[in-house]
């Protein structure tokens, strides 16, 4: 009976689980630590000001509403450790989220890519900053990479589709701007009118409360950083068309740019603050150009399968909306899977030659 239990929990275990472990235990302990030893600060720890809206136990916005309640419950538990509380929390979340992009890495390129994504995240400076913020991103990430593995796995696809657009739904609420992966994810997904319909189900709340509060009917969500933003095509003469050019030209390039460094961090550890924004910008400048030449050596079919997503995610963000920095978080973890297939043809090509490893 014993031998049996064991095999059937193996049986559920990734390929390789032990070297996987490895990297998950590495990225839980780097942010566990960083959740203990982070100094708590209003323009570090809180920088969009969700923990004080959320401490003043206001109604809470209707964008990204399923947060504010989450940190309310945090600190009502956790009270004058409610930070540390949520940092161990969302260590935990993006500790998991390394070993949800491995999968989808390695589902899309192999065991090696899968490994060396996983290390990328562990070891991302974003992801782990992100851990020990008060912001919905590593939420936003987790539900995110799940449901892209969702998409990308095998079984059946009735019960796949169901549970990637349960996944992407809850993210809207985490984080409204993730409903422009919705068109990509579509076209993914073979169950599709399954895959609409829940994904329906779960947004009418938050349609209903948003229309209610503006007093017209509002698809998702509201405000310029998350509607669809058309206001910048209203053309009234050149100088406005110059205008619609340079925003869609700013907002496409910022993906390229190294964003938000921290020099002008103050306060309370302003010091690390500043330290961890540079190593933060770096860190995704670097990740950024190794996906977009991984993208660019991509030539089966299975390694293109998440650039639906997330090229309708950018298109959509440039062209209705912002792709500031706190946006274009949502394209990391697929810009670490196609580092990891850079790195891993990088790999292979050396110890093809002759006189390779």
């Amino acid at each position: 009976m014993t031998q049996k239990m064991i095999k059937k929990f193996k049986a559920y275990l990734p390929d390789n689980w032990d070297i996987l472990a490895i990297i998950f235990f590495m990225a839980l302990s780097i942010r566990i630590y960083m959740s203990l030893v982070t100094v708590i600060s209003p323009s570090t720890s809180d920088p969009l000001g969700w923990a004080k809206l959320a401490l003043e136990n206001g109604p809470g916005p209707s964008a990204g509403i399923l947060y504010h309640y989450f940190l309310r419950l945090i600190f009502l538990v956790g009270g004058d450790h409610g930070y540390r509380l949520l940092f161990i929390l969302q260590s935990l979340a993006g500790s998991l989220t390394v070993i949800f992009i491995y999968s989808i890495a390695r589902r899309t390129a192999g065991f090696r890519a899968g490994i060396i994504a996983a290390v990328l995240s562990a070891l991302f400076p974003d992801f782990i900053i992100h851990s020990v913020t008060a912001t919905p991103a590593t939420g936003a990430i987790f539900l995110l990479a799940l449901g892209m593995l969702f998409t990308r796995g095998e079984g059946d696809d009735t019960r796949r589709a169901g549970w990637a657009a349960a996944l992407i739904g809850l993210g809207v609420y985490l984080k409204p701007v993730m409903v422009f992966f919705i068109p990509g994810l579509l076209l993914t997904v073979k169950r599709r009118l399954r895959f609409l319909l829940i994904l329906a189900a779960l947004l009418a709340p938050l349609t209903a409360l948003n229309s209610i509060l503006a007093g017209r009917l509002l698809p998702v969500y509201q405000a310029r950083a998350f509607s669809l933003d058309s206001g910048r095509y209203v053309i009234r003469g050149m100088d406005d068309v110059l205008q619609a050019v340079d925003e869609i030209y700013v907002n496409a390039t910022s993906l390229f740019s190294k964003g938000q460094t921290g020099a002008d961090a103050r306060g309370a550890g302003e010091r690390d603050a500043r330290n961890a924004g540079y190593i933060r910008a770096y860190g995704y400048l670097l990740v950024m150009l190794l996906g977009v030449l991984g993208l660019l050596k991509c030539s089966r079919r299975e390694q293109l399968g998440i650039l639906l997503p997330a090229g309708g995610y950018y298109l959509l963000a440039v062209l209705f909306s912002w792709l500031g920095y706190w946006n274009k978080i949502l394209l990391e973890p697929l810009l670490i899977v196609y580092a990891s297939l850079f790195a891993a043809g990088y790999y292979r090509s050396r110890t093809d030659r002759p006189g390779g490893e």
